[in-house]
């Protein structure tokens, strides 16, 4: 089922051993393993906010919620192209 996202919701997780199989599974998209527990740090620091990866994107995107994008960020599309 995975394969087939094109939209990933990730909402506060109670347990690292999820957060490890999601990062296995996506963190090659966004940059490595470090940079994809950031970012859900970043998306999921509120009580009620959530992670969205837009996978339908080329390169793939990071939203907390639906309404502010964290990654890529501009330097990143920069730093790709050169």
């Amino acid at each position: 089922m995975r394969a087939n996202a094109n939209w990933v919701l990730i909402g506060k997780l109670t347990n690292d051993a999820e957060l490890e199989k999601l990062s296995l599974e996506y963190s090659g998209m966004f940059g490595g393993d470090t940079n994809f527990r950031e970012q859900y740090k970043k998306a999921t620091k509120k009580k009620y906010d959530f992670m969205t990866l837009k996978l339908t994107e080329n390169p793939a995107e990071i939203w907390i919620n639906f309404n502010e994008k964290i990654y890529p960020t501009e330097n990143v599309v920069e730093e790709q192209i050169e």
